[in-house]
């Protein structure tokens, strides 16, 4: 093992000056609000963006962003996308510069750290067999009780204190849908006697912790690192020492798994267990064939750098006796970004990518707790490969489809794990209507009482097949999950942090940053609302990255900064409440219906698709585009639900249980599901929409054509499906004139080495674009965007996008919705062409925001700007002044003011003559 490069010191921050930052709490200005994270916030509005240009920097680690970006003595930036790191203080007196700086509420974070294996690799000698060798369990197994995860969260210095939470089980504690952990205590396939009566025993119950808190530490753990065995040459406290019950169970397990004969010159496992100093003997492990037994070692975060150190430098003494020094020639480590990791480029159509062996990895944004119980670690969602998708057959699951992409980069496929994964998503019940889920404080993860966790239809309830799916995947030892954190984030208030802002909320102060309550600062509401009046930078929000992209092709992106650039660009269907993690609105769709049953008329199309358990209907918006100016039609949404679900990409697993979809016109379309869980509409309207003409194998003119005659006539119900395990499209039912073809994506197009902007068709409806005219798809950054060589990446708000600030103040000052449709469109109809007089009855229709002229008489486009939002609701299902999602600026006692770029709009009372045309709601 090689452990030269980069160590626990190498990570340090310049001599900042000291002042008082700002941090949001209550009383502050900036706390308008609570999300349900229970941190502050200002006000979320559904619209944007309030500025002109997205600029985002990318540096080499959330240190650099800090100290050279955010707190250099000229910021470079405004908004940093990583939590203040250790080193930087937050309290009074703090490195977060003058009250020029704020910081945020702290967030409990939707993600998790943990330790990858690549299982289907062979380490130590050690086929992993997909995860289901007794020898790979004994490995992992031994692993886990290297380290106290308890102490690791307070005493590392890369979790900043008071914000790690250990954790046992692949879920965040705040994951939504009220999943509690599993009793854990009986993890160890060594069934150690007398684990109950060890102290950590209230952190094994089901839901342990206060409350059901579901807070870890118990599993793999004997005993506190530093109370027992020889610690004096232990590099770090959180790891078990030499001599210790949790270090010798390690070394047992070892020798369980063959990886040596015994300890101290003895045989067996029992050797192991009166060790004084944990050290193997008569060490069977291979010499290390690199790449298959690299640890790859996160280097920029310090926290997961600290644990990939500590971890390789524990099993290097067991194997040893020495901890860090060369001669581990059993497997070798290499640190370096997210970049630079191979596993998350899976296998080509014939093989497997055995490019690594263990990862201390990062999981972010499992809104609710199958986000990565089923969609991560499901062999559904492995790259799929030949017979059984395994050559020569194996565990993984038929449905697998070939991938360089994919979520279950790890190859788990264990069968037990799989059918409980997929019943916890399946289930047709979130708890047990019959009653008898495990209950919190529980030692058993039984289902107890006389309902047996069981719903209606003897099926196991989600709540009770998810505890059971994270005892078995915590017995196996898949990965090893290690902590979450509680988040918050500096950024500043002013444009310059050493002139104080003009009454905190004006003058050049940034406003309406969102405080997400699953991942705080960086997310698209705040880039949709941010604004500030008089920026460093005129119209510009200069964002920080930490690190670059992988790759911003939505076939191909998987990391959080390649959905950060790709999400600007690309809409769907829904879109999430920034400030309830729970909630979710339509967003690109006017409404949605779900149907227990379908029938068809049209074409030939009659029924469902075939295993079709629940379809929803959904109506789009009738005015939206694409950047280029092209109508996004129900084409479009198709081809992308089809080829991202087809292609086995990342971002296309939320929609793995589609059935199939049926279109109905341009605007008007059906997805069939074969689940009738309570997850699948917010999990499935997650995609992003892109244009198809782009990605067609057909061509450009073949899709132009084919829509252009279907948007022009009415074309016949038409319904596709995909064959299980493949990419393929097929037409289920009545496809003449849109033939299944043009839902073909080009093959060339899902390799992680095709870029869309090197290509010019990184082009979406979403709020920003990528370059502009001749340029479009194409501008920034250089030279390419799969995050090889580019520094930063340069985007322009939209200004067609069809929920831009003047659209929500044209929408507004319609009087459109779906509670009063017929009212708004009967009035400024009946006031087309009559003369002007701003106080009468048509006045209101005769100035403002919708009225083209502005003072005028009202014409064809003011009728056209009521019409065009005729039985719309802004924010279906809610209610925006009845019923509204959490956080949203308050409707009452007047409109919100509206930013967008170089515009502001503002509500008034209506009667007065316009000042400044078009920019105000009435005048």
């Amino acid at each position: 093992m090689t452990l030269a490069g980069a160590t626990s010191s190498d990570f340090h921050l310049p001599s900042l000056p000291l002042a008082n930052a700002t941090v949001i709490g209550p009383g502050s200005p900036y706390c308008q609000t609570t999300g349900s994270s229970g941190a502050c916030s200002e006000f979320w509005y559904p619209a944007g963006p309030s500025m002109g240009t997205l600029q985002g920097t990318i540096f080499t680690n959330d240190q650099t962003e800090y100290s050279t970006g955010l707190l250099a003595a000229s910021p470079t930036i405004d908004f940093v996308d990583w939590p203040v790191p250790p080193g930087i203080s937050v309290a009074p007196g703090s490195q977060l510069g003058d009250p020029g700086y704020l910081v945020t509420g702290q967030i409990p974070a939707l993600g998790y750290y943990e330790v990858q294996f690549m299982l289907a690799d062979t380490i130590f000698g050690c086929n992993m067999a997909h995860g289901n060798s007794a020898c790979g369990i004994n490995i992992r197994q031994g692993i886990a009780h290297m380290i106290d995860k308890t102490a690791f969260v307070t005493q590392d210095r890369g979790v900043p204190a008071g914000t790690g939470i250990p954790i046992d089980n692949p879920v965040p504690t705040n994951a939504v849908g009220g999943l509690l952990s599993p009793y854990s205590c009986n993890y160890d396939n060594r069934n150690i006697v007398g684990w109950l009566n060890q102290t950590n025993a209230a952190l094994c119950s089901v839901g342990a912790g206060a409350a059901g808190s579901n807070i870890g530490g118990g599993s793999y753990h004997l005993g506190t690192a530093g109370s027992s065995g020889t610690c004096t040459s232990v590099p770090v406290s959180w790891l078990q020492c030499p001599g210790s019950p949790d270090l010798n169970e390690a070394a047992a397990h070892f020798v369980l798994a063959g990886v040596a004969t015994g300890c101290d010159g003895g045989t067996g496992a029992a050797s192991c267990l009166t060790s004084t100093d944990s050290k193997l003997s008569g060490i069977i492990a291979p010499t290390c064939a690199d790449p298959s037994c690299s640890f790859w070692i996160f280097f920029p975060n310090p926290a997961r750098l600290d644990l990939g150190n500590g971890l390789a430098e524990s099993i290097c003494y067991i194997m040893t006796g020495t901890y860090g020094t060369p001669g581990c020639q059993y497997f070798t480590v290499n640190r370096g970004p997210s970049t630079e990791f191979p596993g998350f480029t899976t296998s080509s159509a014939t093989s497997e990518a055995v490019t690594w062996a263990m990862y201390t990895a990062a999981y972010q944004g499992p809104t609710f707790y199958d986000g990565s119980l089923y969609f991560n670690y499901n062999s559904a969602f492995v790259s799929g490969i030949g017979s059984n998708q395994i050559s020569g057959g194996g565990p993984c699951s038929d449905s697998a489809v070939p991938t360089q992409s994919a979520s279950n980069y790890m190859y788990l496929c264990n069968a037990n794990y799989d059918a409980l994964s997929t019943e916890l998503e399946t289930g047709h019940c979130l708890v047990a209507d019959k009653g008898g889920d495990p209950v919190a404080g529980a030692f058993s993860n039984s289902p107890t009482g006389q309902g047996l966790g069981q719903c209606n239809d003897g099926m196991l309830s989600s709540h009770t097949a998810a505890i059971q799916a994270q005892a078995a995947f915590g017995q196996g030892a898949y990965t090893i999950p290690i902590f979450q954190t509680r988040d918050q984030f500096g950024y500043l208030q002013c444009s310059t942090p050493s002139s104080p802002c003009t009454s905190g909320l004006t003058g050049n102060s940034w406003l309406r940053a969102d405080n997400n309550a699953g991942v705080g600062l960086p997310n698209s509401f705040t880039w949709l609302n941010a604004w500030n009046a008089n920026p460093a930078i005129t119209g510009e929000i200069r964002q920080g990255f930490k690190e670059p992209t992988r790759s911003v092709n939505p076939y191909i992106a998987s990391s959080a900064w390649d959905v950060y650039i790709e999400g600007n660009v690309y809409d769907s269907l829904y879109a999430q409440n920034p400030l309830s993690t729970s909630q979710f609105m339509n967003w690109m769709t006017e409404n949605t219906q779900t149907l227990a049953s379908v029938s068809y008329n049209s074409g030939g199309v009659m029924n469902a698709p075939p295993g079709t358990l629940a379809t929803y209907r959904f109506v789009l918006r009738p005015d939206l585009t694409f950047h280029d100016g092209r109508p996004v039609t129900s084409y479009d949404v198709a081809f992308s639900y089809l080829s991202l679900v087809g292609s086995g990409s990342f971002l296309g697993t939320s929609a793995s249980m589609m059935s199939g979809i049926t279109i109905l016109s341009p605007t008007v379309f059906d997805i069939s599901v074969n689940s009738q869980s309570g997850f699948v509409l917010p999990t499935l309207t997650t995609l992003p929409i892109v244009s198809a003409r782009y990605w067609t194998n057909a061509g450009q003119s073949a899709w132009d054509s084919a829509v252009n005659t279907c948007s022009t006539n009415s074309c016949p119900d038409v319904q596709y499906g995909l064959v299980t395990g493949t990419p393929t499209v097929t037409c289920v039912a009545s496809c003449p004139s849109f033939a299944a073809t043009l839902m073909q994506i080009n093959p060339s197009f899902v390799s992680a080495a095709f870029d869309p902007i090197h290509n010019h068709i990184l082009i979406g409806s979403g709020p920003w674009q990528c370059g502009t005219g001749a340029n479009l798809g194409y501008a920034s950054p250089t030279p390419l965007g799969t995050g090889n060589g580019a520094t930063s990446y340069t985007l322009t708000a939209f200004p067609n996008y069809f929920r831009s600030s003047q659209r929500l103040a044209i929408y507004l000052w319609s009087g459109e919705s779906d509670s009063n449709a017929i009212g708004p469109a009967t009035a400024v109809g009946s006031c087309f062409n009559v003369a002007v007089n701003l106080s009468g009855p048509c006045g209101h229709y005769q100035q403002g925001a919708g009225n083209p002229g502005s003072g005028t008489s009202v014409s064809v486009g003011a009728v056209g700007n009521v019409d065009i939002f005729f039985n719309l609701n802004w924010l279906a299902p809610f209610e925006w002044t009845t019923s509204p999602p959490t956080g949203i600026a308050p409707m009452s006692p007047t409109l919100p003011i509206l930013y967008g770029p170089g515009t502001t709009f503002t509500p008034s009372p209506g009667g007065s003559s316009c000042t400044t045309p078009n920019n105000y709601y009435d005048c």
